[in-house]
């Protein structure tokens, strides 16, 4: 009678533990939610903004109505997002608090009546919306929508500590009264603890994720905005200085190409980097010069003081030229702004591969980085590892290779910082006798 009794309440004891178990589920599900809902409303946000901008550049020239049409097309996306990620909530939590509704419906329609100014060229109009109607809209909705997940936390946080102290309780009756009971239930407990971990360590990884994004997009605007200010200033100084001093004339124009270059590199990074995990990225696969290439890439760069010394043999590679391009000047341009004042490109043709290296006697990466080299949005204390980026080229690099049938890797050898990459041979290559070509 007594050992029934024992077996009925471990049973009881189980059975509560389950149940919050699925509690802890039901409302770290409301959590992942209510966080997909708050990057929704900062990614729109943070896109209007740079709508705005590339808008107000396209006015100057600056900037090309298709970029300015892609990101307010991205704008809209998001904004649908805002929507759908309230759904999911509300589907989560049936009794979601009316405010958040109300917030997030305003949030919309004010993302959505920015973008349409901004689509109309009303550039003013916009922003006079994004900056009032806008920024109130998401505030209220922040206002709202924090408490309320950081209150889930902590019920889910309460939840876990009970679910701890139940499962220790019913694993010491279980242990002494019924060893074989005991490893049935310590199988499952251990289970459910597995897939509780597993979900903390989801969330915590979307969290991570959420802020490094979101610290990319309060970033955006300032980084753009640089060359751009830059551009605009040496305009002014030439027009306002006259062009009676050919030197100047010929120094400030350099300066407002390698501007518009490192701008132009940002808004490609970005392009790709939205569109790199999609089929919306096509590729024009063709047989290549790779030596031409090269040299194409390094246009932008040949007015500057620390040119490349470029070793190259000749070879004919499958790729897609711009693309291809896209990748060796994100590394010459980072071997330029952070290695050190020497710098080459060597490349072979070795079995099916044509082997490229961008090679500088620089200070090279940080240990604790070079694990995270390719990793999107990853920046060296207060910059990006490439400059002109925004925490996206050496990833955008390599997936521009990788999706053409290629790779990249990091190396420091004999005091060099080195950059490989590898593309594949076309099937019209054949075997140069000559010598690399040197220029």
């Amino acid at each position: 009678m007594v050992v029934a009794t024992l077996v009925i309440a471990l049973l009881a004891i189980v059975f509560s533990n389950s149940d919050q178990a699925v509690r802890i589920g039901d409302g770290s599900e409301v959590l992942l939610r209510a966080e997909e809902l708050l990057s929704a409303a900062t990614a729109t946000r943070a896109t209007i903004e740079l709508a705005l901008v590339f808008a107000a550049a396209e006015e100057s020239d600056l900037a090309s109505e298709d970029a300015t049409n892609t990101i307010v097309a991205d704008g809209r996306s998001f904004a649908g997002q805002i929507e759908n990620s309230l759904a999911t909530l509300a589907e989560s939590d049936p009794t979601l608090d009316s405010t958040i509704r109300t917030a997030a419906a305003a949030m919309v329609s004010t993302s959505l009546k920015t973008l349409d100014l901004v689509d109309a060229r009303q550039v003013s109009d916009a922003e006079d919306v994004a900056r009032v109607s806008l920024t109130t809209a998401f505030d209220g909705l922040r206002n709202v929508l924090v408490p309320y997940r950081d209150e889930v936390t902590a019920v889910v946080a309460a939840e876990r500590g009970e679910v701890g102290r139940i499962a220790r309780a019913a694993g010491f009756g279980v242990a002494f009264l019924i060893p074989a009971l005991a490893i049935l239930m310590f199988r499952s407990i251990s289970r459910r603890r597995q897939d509780q971990a597993d979900l903390v360590a989801s969330l915590e990884g979307e969290k991570a994720l959420g802020r490094a994004r979101d610290e990319m997009i309060s970033n955006l605007s300032h980084e753009l905005r640089t060359p751009l200010t830059a551009i605009y200033g040496f305009a002014l100084a030439m027009r306002d200085e006259g062009f009676g001093d050919q030197r100047v004339v010929s120094d400030t124009t350099d300066l407002i190409i390698e501007e518009a270059g490192r701008l132009g590199r940002m808004v490609e990074d970005l392009l790709v980097a939205a569109k790199g995990d999609s089929e919306n990225l096509a590729y024009q696969m063709h047989d290549v010069d790779i030596v031409r290439e090269i040299h194409e890439a390094l246009t932008p760069f040949e007015h500057q003081d620390r040119r490349p010394d470029i070793v190259v043999a000749p070879g004919t590679v499958r790729a897609d030229r711009f693309r291809l391009r896209h990748v060796v000047t994100n590394l010459v341009a980072n071997a330029i702004d952070h290695g050190g004042p020497s710098i080459a490109i060597n490349g072979v043709a070795q079995g099916e591969w044509y082997h490229c290296s961008v090679i500088d006697d620089g200070d090279g990466v940080p240990e604790d980085m070079v694990d995270k080299l390719f990793t999107r949005y990853v920046h060296e204390g207060d910059r990006p590892l490439l400059a002109g980026t925004v925490g996206l080229g050496l990833a955008v690099a390599e997936t521009l290779l990788h999706q053409m049938g290629g790779d990249a890797r990091y190396e420091r050898r004999n005091g060099l910082t080195i950059f490989h990459f590898r593309i594949p041979l076309a099937a019209s290559h054949t075997p140069a006798v000559e010598e690399p070509v040197r220029a």
